[in-house]
């Protein structure tokens, strides 16, 4: 009986010990993905946010559209946009 006791013990120990040592080992392995879970886990509290609060976010929305229109924003970021899908063609025909 003594020596079944010590055995499990024994066993015990070792489980503990792997178990230990596998909890560390995915630590390390999660570790780079802290930052990216983060920002994935903020930009889903804020999806939850826009649908619990339908009008202040489409006013936000808003509000935002108008200010870039004032500001002039609107016709640059056009005009971005236009070159940057003009050398996304260009590039897809260079290196086809």
């Amino acid at each position: 009986m003594r020596q079944a006791l010590t055995t499990l013990t024994n066993k015990r120990e070792a489980l503990i010990n792997k178990a230990a040592r596998q909890r560390d080992q995915v630590a390390q392995t999660i570790a780079p993905l802290q930052a990216p879970l983060a920002l994935v886990d903020n930009g889903i509290s804020l999806i939850q946010f826009a649908k619990r609060h339908p009008l202040l976010s489409t006013g936000s929305v808003a509000v935002a559209l108008k200010l870039i229109n004032l500001l002039g924003l609107g016709k640059s970021f056009g005009r971005y946009w236009a070159r940057w899908q003009l050398v996304k063609k260009v590039a897809a025909i260079i290196w086809k």
